[in-house]
């Protein structure tokens, strides 16, 4: 939204993240950057893709991080 503040919460971050998402009715989505390296997706990818997943409440989107934003664009 266009007047939006900026925020900040205490806590774990994979979890502060489900709850401001669960909290907000205007997030409608949630995407995320997806690292391709071998050191794997991230930490909180993983954990939205494993148990995070079962208590958020909107789609969730990953965007691998060679995806231009050209191509990011096309989707849309």
């Amino acid at each position: 939204r266009a007047n939006a503040s900026p925020l900040c919460k205490i806590g774990d971050a994979k979890e502060e993240l489900l709850n401001l998402i669960n909290e907000e009715e205007i997030i409608s989505i949630l995407v995320l950057g997806v690292s391709t390296q071998s050191s794997g997706p991230g930490p909180l990818v993983s954990h939205i893709t494993s148990r995070g997943a079962s208590t958020c409440r909107v789609p969730v989107t990953l965007v691998p991080d060679v995806m231009t934003d050209e191509a990011i664009d096309a989707l849309t």
